[in-house]
């Protein structure tokens, strides 16, 4: 005949096979949750790094803005691309070739001697969207699928697949006294 007190254990073992099996689930969420925060992490990143790149040729321009129709691209600048005019000793070509660098990530190398320091495959457009105003645009490729950007710049440079992503600047140079 089976006792009470044996029943007891039984209960109590399924109880704590019941608790194990909670908390490995949970475990689970948290370990789901750590990863989408990390790609989160990521896609910041890139944004921020864009953000900087495009401010960094708004910058450029503006100091330079009695040239500023010379910065204007017909494609893209970044990635295997070469600077538009590498032996160039104008302001407008080191300009260029110096955010082609920063572009592809040249400010920080790994110990690999891999670029680092930028958003991932970045590429960048300038265009005159009228006279004296330009728009300056820094794509990546982010990390996950979402929608395509709706700026054209680089875009057959990526995968068709939603993960090109874009962040565009205007910058309007003011003609005063004409």
């Amino acid at each position: 005949m089976i006792t009470d007190r044996s029943r007891a254990n039984g209960s109590a073992m399924i109880e704590v096979l019941v608790a194990i099996l909670v908390t490995a689930f949970a475990l689970l969420g948290l370990a789901n949750l750590q990863g989408r925060a990390m790609v989160g992490e990521v896609e910041a990143y890139g944004r921020s790094q864009a953000l900087v790149l495009a401010q960094d040729m708004v910058s450029r321009i503006n100091a330079n803005r009695q040239n500023a129709a010379a910065y204007v691209l017909t494609g893209y600048i970044g990635g295997a691309a070469d600077c538009p005019n590498p032996a160039g000793t104008s302001v407008v070509d080191q300009d260029l070739c110096q955010w082609k660098a920063a572009l592809d990530g040249t400010t920080e190398i790994s110990a690999a001697a891999k670029n680092l320091g930028g958003a991932t495959a970045a590429h960048g457009c300038i265009v005159a969207t009228t006279p004296n105003s330009y728009l300056v645009t820094v794509v990546w490729q982010g990390s996950r699928k979402t929608r395509d950007a709706i700026n054209a710049c680089a875009a057959g440079a990526y995968p068709a697949d939603g993960t090109r992503r874009a962040i565009s600047l205007p910058l309007t140079i003011a003609t005063l006294g004409t």
